[in-house]
């Protein structure tokens, strides 16, 4: 069953909201360049398309009931109420730009639209992706020459840490995303902006886990370079060459977080935890990229490994360790479909067990 879903933002005023106010109100709402009208149905939200949050007003509480299940099982973020709930709700506040009242259509009120739209890329032109560096720029500089002219670079993220060398590093990558290639949101870029800007506390030993944190907060220049690059990463990134779609994040991720913008989804396609480091609890921890099956690629960094076949179930694995002296990595996609691996072989800069991930479901394109 298809149930196709009108996309907007509307307004739901108290009683006590003077004509004068919602004039000024309304007024403001149309400038947003970030509201949308757009029909959607409910494959596209399978698939992802829209991660934003949701409010569901319908006299139907058995409706609300199933699209709450619908939802919550697809990771969307959402408030549903009753037309009664809604009224009270908006008692509690004199105006709320994201609430839509249901007539007999499903309606979304959509937030951040514009940033979603961010993360899609639609091109003729080939896709370069590279996995993590950490600070190991040189092997980077000799990736980029073997790269073709006029490909689009997407770099996973990681940039950062453990190889010791900051300043070099953010300035290429800084040259990198100037001349247009695009920068994803990873882990450690994440932890340091944060700290960099205040938000967060320092954790336990954290100068070992993020170790450009002491250069950053002695070199203003560069730790403004690192802030505004990290304002200009991408969580994902969606790309359509042709008829091929391509998912780039950091991390692994399940297939319900791929494309959206929940923070719950974001943290996840930027970070994959593991409570357990060793092999065997990792191992166990991503079964479901075996498991789950996908009907386009997800290339991913995060997990440094020496895997003999970096493509599993149409998933690519594009952290080959760099920085502990293995390779790095890059997957180009070409117009046709077809994909050529290249790599670098590299010098060990710190000491790390990579991870080996034994699978059964392989596709060959081994280094």
């Amino acid at each position: 069953m298809t149930i196709d879903l009108k996309m907007h933002t509307g307004i739901v005023f108290a009683d006590d909201v003077s004509q004068e106010q919602k004039d000024i109100i309304q007024n403001q709402i149309k400038k947003l360049e970030s509201i949308s009208t757009k029909r959607i149905n409910q494959e596209n939200m399978v698939r992802g398309s829209i991660g934003e949050e949701f409010l569901f007003i319908e006299d139907s509480m058995n409706a609300a009931e199933k699209w709450k299940e619908f939802l919550k099982k697809e990771e969307y973020n959402f408030k549903i109420f009753t037309n009664q709930d809604a009224k009270n709700f908006s008692r509690k506040l004199p105006y709320h730009s994201n609430i839509s009242f249901l007539n007999k259509d499903m309606s979304l009120s959509v937030k951040d639209y514009s940033d979603w739209k961010k993360c899609l890329l639609s091109t003729n032109d080939e896709i370069a992706v590279i996995g993590d560096i950490h600070e190991h720029p040189e092997p980077l500089e000799l990736l980029i020459k073997k790269i073709p002219n006029k490909t689009r670079i997407v770099m996973l993220g990681d940039y950062l840490d453990k190889g010791g060398a900051t300043e070099k590093t953010v300035n290429l990558i800084d040259s990198l995303v100037k001349d247009g290639a695009f920068l994803i949101t990873a882990n450690h870029e994440s932890y340091v902006a944060k700290r960099l800007l205040g938000k967060i506390d320092a954790i336990p030993n954290e100068e070992d886990i993020f170790s450009s944190l002491p250069f950053l907060f002695k070199n203003q220049n560069v730790a403004n370079k690192v802030l505004d690059l990290y304002e200009k990463s991408l969580p994902f990134l969606k790309v359509n060459i042709e008829e091929h779609t391509i998912y780039a994040t950091h991390a692994p991720c399940k297939k319900k977080y791929l494309g959206k913008l929940s923070s719950n989804a974001m943290r996840s396609q930027r970070n994959y935890y593991f409570p357990e480091r060793g092999v065997d609890g990792m191992r166990k921890e991503l079964e479901f990229t075996l498991n789950e099956n996908i009907d386009f690629i997800h290339v991913f960094g995060h997990v440094a490994h020496n895997m003999s076949n970096l493509e599993v179930n149409n998933r690519i694995w594009l952290d080959t360790g760099s920085v502990y002296g293995n390779m790095l990595s890059s997957v180009l996609f070409k117009k046709d479909g077809s994909k050529e691996f290249i790599h670098i072989p590299t010098e060990g800069l710190t000491k790390d067990d990579l991870f080996s991930f034994e699978v059964k479901k392989t596709n060959k394109n081994k280094p």
